[in-house]
């Protein structure tokens, strides 16, 4: 599997030049689409090209580029986008052609969102978030990658996935405790996966110098655009 990183900030990061979370996987299937992200597409032309969106909760820094992403496909005259989202994504949608925007999309909600295509199959667990939340674990032949999304470790449900994981892409949102936000912490990202390999996401802008501290031959700090493969 090939990944791409197209936005690699947090939520609210003053002077950061990190767009808001968007992993591509394999140039088909985007986990997460915020602010952004959708200029990063279209650098790549590829906004037409993706096959569907996999949302991990509805926060604006994770949803936020795919109007425009919509917008692409309509003029172009694209099939119809796939999204797959927690409950809630439709309300959204429909918002957005209430006030007269020509958009179409393919939604599915469900707590457990789920993705299967001929090359790999995608399901979720719930994750622990300030709002409802999940986690993806995307199983491609003999290999796996797990992505956190937003949540506040340890879940013991993302835990035991993780066991079987190539690659963890998860979200490092402080450095010592976030918990009462609905995140996770460096520190505790590296407690809990040691010995695996990581990609650290969702970096606030005042504590990236510092982040950088903690990259190690299997800890990997992310940067938009930059690509891995497993």
């Amino acid at each position: 599997m090939k990944i791409r990183f197209l936005g690699t900030g947090s939520g609210a990061s003053v002077g950061s030049r990190r767009f808001k979370s968007g992993v591509l996987i394999d140039n088909t299937i985007l986990l997460d689409c915020g602010t952004g992200v959708n200029f990063r597409l279209d650098d790549l032309s590829l906004s037409t090209k993706v096959e569907v969106v996999m949302v991990s909760h509805l926060h604006i820094d994770h949803i936020n580029g795919i109007p425009e992403v919509l917008v692409q496909r309509a003029v172009n005259k694209a099939p119809p986008l796939k999204i797959r989202s927690p409950p809630g994504f439709t309300s959204y949608f429909r918002s957005l052609k209430g006030i007269g925007n020509v958009i179409n999309a393919e939604i599915i909600e469900d707590y457990l969102p789920t993705f299967k295509n001929d090359q790999l199959a995608i399901w979720s667990v719930k994750a622990d978030h300030a709002i409802y939340g999940v986690a993806y674990v995307i199983d491609s032949y003999d290999k796996r990658i797990i992505y956190s999304g937003d949540t506040a470790e340890p879940v013991d449900e993302i835990l035991e996935v993780a066991k079987d994981a190539d690659l963890i892409i998860h979200e490092s949102s402080c450095i010592d405790d976030c918990k009462q936000f609905g995140h996770t912490s460096i520190k505790e990202v590296l407690t809990l996966f040691s010995g695996k390999k990581v990609i650290l996401t969702h970096i606030p802008a005042q504590l990236d110098h510092v982040m950088r501290t903690y990259v190690r031959e299997n800890i990997i700090l992310a940067e938009d655009m930059s690509e891995y493969e497993i």
